[in-house]
């Protein structure tokens, strides 16, 4: 039996109410969609749960990430400190940063549509993201041997050949201070592994920190500046390193010269002065890793290099100082790099202290040719004080050969 409804109306007229035409009770039904069907209960049921999973899984995600590897849960910040509008926009912009479910679907789609590119040269290149470009070689580095490792690893020899070296110099009187410079992966680690979280901190090689550590339980002077340089990068308005270069920017040059500048300046206190003019001038170059990548072909999508620096001049011409300076800048392409145009590293130093700073770079066999180069001409080491050894770290799972100076 079905029953039915009866609406009343109001009478126009003014005489009451009048019975309007009786609307009968709907039956139960599934749910319609226009133009595109219907489904029952069952299957509306099903796809709330669905949902329900697939929302829910980033936070699973990051729970059980917190609790293993952090010790905590981060979700506690709201129920144990009373909130405030700052404290909910940091907590909101953290939580949008270290989602740990965002890194894995984004670092798994970024290889699953780019399928891990190589270069075709044998100098592989890792195309990473935001335009940067990363030597195949720093990644690698990650997965091999430590720097402490015992011979036969080539690491074996870094501690004898340093020693060897600073006890050469000491006979001569001059101070040995080592200058490693940073992986650029070391310092935007995110942009060729986008699941790395900053909160991480910078990733080092194996062995890099416990090396450092033997250096300086041996005496000898070592300048880090991966704390410096992954401190500063999130407050540069440029990158630290060129994206598509092996070395870093104008802005990171001047992060490491501030570094250096403070540890040396107590140490040259009563060196002499020097005097320059400081002027500026525009660098226009090529990076090498997007060189390498085109192979000389060129590469629109990696446009060129360009910006403007100060420059050191003396009478009009860059000043590149020589053997009478008290400091030498020891390296390879990282002190090479435009230091004959009076904006190199060695310029930024004397910018800074004021005194004479020599700089040799050489790019082939940087581990060993620099000290070669000294060998066949000591009298770079006449005047000499101090002694900064740099070399990219990149270098250092070379051979370190021993290099015999000439007596004085």
């Amino acid at each position: 039996m079905t029953t039915s409804n009866t609406i009343i109306s109001a009478d126009p007229a003014g005489k009451g109410f009048t019975a309007a035409t009786a609307i009968p009770d709907f039956p139960a039904r599934s749910v319609e969609f226009s133009g595109s069907g219907h489904i029952g209960r069952k299957t509306a049921l099903a796809i709330a749960i669905l949902f329900c999973v697939g929302i829910s899984i980033p936070g699973v995600f990051q729970y059980i990430y917190d609790v293993r590897v952090l010790g905590r849960w981060e979700f506690d910040d709201l129920l144990t400190h009373r909130p405030t509008a700052a404290s909910l926009a940091q907590f909101e912009k953290d939580l949008t940063q270290q989602s740990r479910f965002d890194s894995w679907a984004r670092h798994t789609f970024w290889k699953l549509h780019h399928g891990g590119i190589k270069s075709p040269n044998t100098n592989a290149i890792d195309v990473a993201s935001d335009g940067f470009l990363f030597g195949d070689g720093e990644a690698k580095l990650f997965s091999g041997y430590g720097l402490t490792s015992p011979a036969p690893a080539p690491s074996a020899t870094i501690m004898p050949a340093i020693l060897d070296f600073n006890a050469q110099l000491r006979r001569r009187g001059i101070r040995l201070i080592l200058l490693p410079i940073p992986l650029k992966v070391s310092i935007y680690p995110e942009k060729l592994a986008i699941d790395y979280l900053k909160s991480d901190g910078p990733p080092l090689p194996p062995g890099y920190t416990e090396w450092m550590a033997r250096v300086r339980q041996s005496g000898i002077d070592v300048i880090d500046l991966t704390p410096a340089l992954w401190s500063a990068r999130d407050r540069s308005p440029d990158p630290l390193y060129w994206p598509t270069d092996t070395h870093w920017s104008q802005s990171g040059r001047a992060v490491g010269a501030d570094v250096v500048a403070a540890y040396v300046r107590p140490l040259v206190a009563t060196f002499p002065r020097c005097s320059f003019d400081v002027g500026t001038t525009r660098i226009d170059f090529e990076g090498d890793l997007a060189a390498a990548l085109a192979l000389g072909w060129g590469n629109a999508k990696y446009p060129r290099i360009r910006y403007e620096c100060r420059q050191l001049t003396r009478g009009g011409k860059p000043f590149v100082a020589g053997n009478e300076a008290p400091i030498l800048l020891l390296g390879d392409s990282f002190t090479a790099f435009f230091n004959n145009d009076g904006c190199g590293l060695a310029d930024e130093l004397m910018l800074r202290l004021h005194t004479e700073v020599q700089a040799i770079g050489v790019p082939q066999d940087p581990i060993n040719r620099p000290r070669v180069f000294l060998a066949e001409n000591p009298n770079c080491l006449t005047s000499k004080k101090v002694l900064i050894w740099e070399f990219a770290a990149r270098y250092m799972w070379r051979n370190w050969d021993m290099v015999t100076l000439p007596q004085r």
